[in-house]
């Protein structure tokens, strides 16, 4: 029976950010609410981000109209009636630190106050219980893999099978647990709630898996399979994926014009009449052509 659940709590995080200095996290991908002010009504507001080559505009509110702008706009709003701004579908690059800047009506400075924002890679969760689990995490994230209610008393071994032969990734052996392969370093394992945890996921950690349990006297229980499978981000970045069309449709018509000049230079010495119905001007034209096909 195939088993195993992964998931990853996505929570709307709000984060109170009336003081002069406040600290707000909220996880990839997710939604962070900024509770600036209780009423925004009636004052001029600039948040910018913090960037070594300068200031970045975020949003402006000037006579209850508000703009906004940057590398959040179209995933994030500002609520006049109750002061939050919201930032939906958060990336790494949105972490750093900020900067509002409050005016009274008439455009006089009030108050500057400062934003840490975090940005937390989602941990995932995943019951590997059972005979069979599939299990997936995102590249660079973390796996919980729970793998019982608490493994005291028992022998576990964790290998990954590759073409080569099976690499052991951990033992536990009288409670001492120990940590081998590409994940040391990575990796650890908790006996009193037996999850096995894998942090900064690389492509290399994704396979199959199979976990050997053993009861204290070294007796074989069961043997588990365990698919890790790599998650892609809901929302990844435009900007690769544009660079790489547009190069490789360049490349494509670069080509074509490539063969069709071939093409041309092949048929011109198929068709060329024979030498003694031209004249010497044409033929030498045509000699210099083909030493130019020649060169393709």
């Amino acid at each position: 029976m195939l088993s195993g659940l992964s998931h990853a709590t996505e929570m709307e995080n709000i984060c109170n950010a009336n003081q002069i200095s406040s600290q707000c996290s909220a996880t990839l991908g997710g939604t962070l609410d900024h509770k600036l002010m209780n009423n925004a009504s009636g004052y001029e507001l600039r948040l910018r981000k913090n960037l070594t080559q300068g200031p970045e505009m975020i949003f402006t509110m000037k006579r209850n109209k508000v703009s906004t702008k940057g590398p959040t706009e179209g995933r994030s709003e500002f609520f006049i009636n109750n002061g939050t701004f919201r930032l939906t579908n958060a990336e790494m690059a949105d972490s750093g630190q900020y900067f509002l800047e409050v005016y009274n009506s008439k455009g006089t400075s009030i108050e500057t106050r400062q934003i840490q924002l975090n940005i937390k890679e989602v941990e995932n969760i995943c019951i590997a219980t059972q005979i069979s689990s599939q299990c997936s995490v995102t590249l660079g994230g973390t796996l919980n893999l729970k793998l019982m209610n608490n493994a005291s008393g028992y022998e576990l071994r964790l290998r990954k099978n590759l073409t080569q032969g099976p690499e052991m990734i951990f033992t536990m052996k009288r409670n001492k647990v120990s940590t081998k392969g590409p994940t040391e370093g990575r990796s650890e394992f908790f006996i009193n709630n037996g999850t096995f945890r894998l942090t900064d996921a690389e492509m290399a950690d994704f396979g199959q898996y199979f976990l050997e349990v053993y009861n204290s006297n070294g007796t074989s229980i069961e043997t588990r399979k365990i698919q890790l499978n790599f998650k892609a981000l809901s929302n990844p970045g435009p900007s690769l994926p544009r660079v790489l069309i547009m190069g490789s449709a360049g490349g494509v018509l670069l080509l074509v014009m490539l063969v069709m000049l071939v093409i041309c230079c092949i048929i011109r010495r198929r068709t060329r009449p024979g030498p003694q119905m031209q004249n010497l001007k044409v033929l030498q034209k045509e000699e210099e052509e083909d030493k130019n096909c020649g060169n393709v």
